[in-house]
């Protein structure tokens, strides 16, 4: 090859890679209005996001990634919670959370910021809107990627030979246990209830829980709180038939 023909070859490289840069930013820019919901941007939520701003709440939390790391993320805490809890939460960060003042004490807490009720309503709406966002799930959550993880991830030969005789000399231990340990993880019910000393105070204490109540109470609560208890924060999680067995079998090795 010649200088010429690959001084030619590197130009007509840098070239093609241009054009091919060009080419994916105007695909990806014409792509954010379908994934992000522009056209679902009304005044209330626009002013949620001014409010946000304002408190500067990306100081503690992340956003789709985009924050700090010192309070959770708040991408899908409107799927995660509902309106009703985030509502009250925001009302009263330390009591939603820790019961208490005296109870908080030491703890990492949300200061109370005395927002209107205007506010609340602007920052669930704003909520509601980003959780809608599709971001093809990035970044990922930390029970979907262990979930998918533990789906993809062939176990080793080796491990395989490790798990499977303790799992079997456990007869407490079964796959729908398993789930349902998974699901309460997931969905953070540690942040409203107490699970054996850890946890929230907000909601009653689950260490037990199925020992206080029966397989049809405990269906119930988890198929819609409000139905027992109108004044519920709860969110209805819209459980499956199979997810609040699952759910209910491992409560009962609480």
């Amino acid at each position: 090859m010649t200088k010429n023909s690959a001084r030619n070859l590197f130009f007509i490289g840098i070239f093609a890679c241009m054009i091919l840069f060009l080419a994916l930013t105007i695909h990806n820019m014409s792509m954010i209005p379908e994934y992000a919901g522009s056209e679902k941007l009304t005044d209330e939520v626009a002013a949620g996001k001014k409010i946000w701003e304002h408190y500067n709440c990306i100081g503690c939390h992340t956003l789709i990634g985009e924050g700090s790391y010192f309070a959770p993320e708040l991408k899908d805490i409107y799927s995660q919670k509902g309106p009703a809890f985030i509502k009250a939460f925001l009302k009263d960060p330390v009591k939603v959370r820790h019961g208490s003042v005296q109870a908080s004490k030491g703890q990492r807490k949300m200061p109370n910021f005395n927002l209107s009720e205007q506010e609340i309503n602007s920052l669930v709406a704003y909520f509601e809107w980003v959780d809608k966002i599709d971001t093809h799930n990035q970044p990922p959550r930390a029970g979907q990627s262990t979930a998918q993880t533990a789906e993809t991830k062939p176990a080793s030969p080796a491990t395989a030979a490790q798990t499977v005789p303790e799992a079997a000399k456990s007869s407490k231990v079964d796959e729908k246990t398993v789930k349902g340990e998974a699901i309460i993880k997931e969905k953070g019910c540690a942040s409203c209830h107490k699970i054996k000393g850890m946890g929230g105070t907000v909601g009653p204490d689950l260490t037990g829980v199925a020992k206080r109540l029966g397989d049809e109470a405990l269906t119930m609560r988890l198929r819609n709180p409000k139905s027992v208890n109108p004044d519920s924060i709860m969110p209805a999680f819209g459980f499956s038939d199979e997810e609040i067995a699952a759910i209910i079998a491992y409560l009962k090795t609480l």
